[in-house]
């Protein structure tokens, strides 16, 4: 069986402003050399965009406010699952964007368990704005460990990652959700 090449793959989440921070999510892009560019809150819910705007060297592959995907070089399809869940396939890869309720525990929670069972067998990446931390020690609240994730959020986390899948992020010394005090 031949392996199929690697591909770059990037997530960001844009904070509603793909339209007006297109330039330098471009060069950023291409400097990295990203070739699926899968994006969180891309504009704002109140705006009547269609799809995303162009991007050098990268296409609009589909998405919605929410969830966005580019690509290059590749065709690639994308598939909507939920409203907090788009899967990408490219080059024979399935890629799945997530964007988890930002406020509600009990909602995170129900997000990943739809996802875990809409993936079945382990797919290439999930990647996203997950909105919690794996563990207490990966956020901050104010300086202090985050208590914002629930354990019950954090065991839906696992049965994702049970299925082969690992975080990235996790024990990278990086953290991976930080709330600010206002």
């Amino acid at each position: 069986m031949r392996r199929s090449r690697s591909v770059r793959v990037a997530t960001l989440n844009v904070n509603r402003r793909l339209f007006s921070r297109r330039e330098d999510i471009e060069a950023w892009c291409a400097a990295w050399g990203v070739e699926v560019l899968l994006l969180q809150e891309c504009w704002p819910q109140t705006a009547s965009y269609s799809a995303g705007p162009p991007l050098a060297g990268l296409w609009w592959v589909g998405g919605d406010s929410e969830l966005g995907a580019y690509a290059v070089g590749e065709e690639a399809t994308s598939l909507r699952h939920q409203a907090h869940h788009l899967e990408v396939r490219v080059g024979g890869r399935s890629l799945h964007d997530v964007y988890l309720d930002a406020n509600k525990a009990r909602a995170r929670e129900k997000q990943l368990l739809q996802v875990t069972d809409r993936l079945g067998a382990a797919p290439t990446l999930v990647a996203g704005d997950f909105n919690l931390a794996p563990a207490p020690e990966d956020g901050l609240y104010g300086g202090q460990a985050s208590t914002y994730t629930k354990a019950y959020e954090r065991q839906a986390l696992g049965s994702l990652l049970a299925l082969g899948l690992r975080d990235l992020g996790l024990g990278s010394g990086e953290f991976t959700f930080e709330r600010m005090n206002r």
